[in-house]
């Protein structure tokens, strides 16, 4: 008997997923940022970070999460909860789902970029020159720089982030049936959205 997820276990399920990313690939992307700045190789830089307080391997965590939170509900909450509206009004096509993909790229990409810019601004300043937390880095590029910085990037990061939720949602469409069987019932009731 095939479970049946409301529209809110789908999304909050999708963020807790999104949480626990952004734990796992902070540390990473903070020795990407720090690589990018100042060179050196992963174990140097790792360690150039480590041997100031093993600590700052957590600097960026917060937007890390918020980040990955928010892509995660675009990803494998909203666009799939879309898309099975959409079918259920009998709009299944290829548009239909590139549209479901498109919008829900969208707002991730609009509500997670801020806490991006921020994490790449606190993990290329692990001294705390300019940006302390993420509400003092938020203020500082605002401040001084306006909505234009924090979002500067933001166009290409909308085409990365839908395309990869139209392709991603595609590719588990196609291997769901072959790993899991096919389910007679829809992912999800959609109670929330009726």
């Amino acid at each position: 008997d095939a479970l049946v997820l409301t529209s809110n276990e789908i999304l909050l399920s999708s963020m807790a997923g999104g949480l626990l990313s952004g734990v796992i690939v902070n540390p990473w992307e903070l020795i990407m940022v720090q690589q990018q700045r100042f060179g050196g190789s992963l174990w140097s830089t790792m360690h150039r970070i480590v041997s100031g307080h093993p600590i700052l391997l957590t600097r960026g965590m917060l937007p890390a999460m918020c980040r990955e939170a928010i892509f995660t509900i675009g990803y494998l909450g909203l666009t799939p909860i879309l898309e099975q509206y959409q079918k259920q009004r009998q709009h299944d096509s290829f548009i239909s789902k590139f549209g479901c993909a498109m919008f829900s790229g969208g707002i991730s990409t609009v509500l997670s970029h801020p806490f991006d810019t921020c994490k790449t601004c606190m993990q290329g300043d692990l001294s705390r020159t300019h940006f302390g937390g993420l509400r003092q880095t938020f203020y500082f590029l605002y401040s001084k720089y306006g909505l234009r910085r924090i979002y500067g990037g933001v166009s290409f990061r909308f085409g990365i982030v839908a395309m990869s939720f139209f392709v991603f949602n595609r590719i588990i469409e196609h291997l769901s049936p072959i790993l899991y069987g096919k389910q007679d019932k829809p992912m999800t009731s959609l109670t929330t959205l009726e």
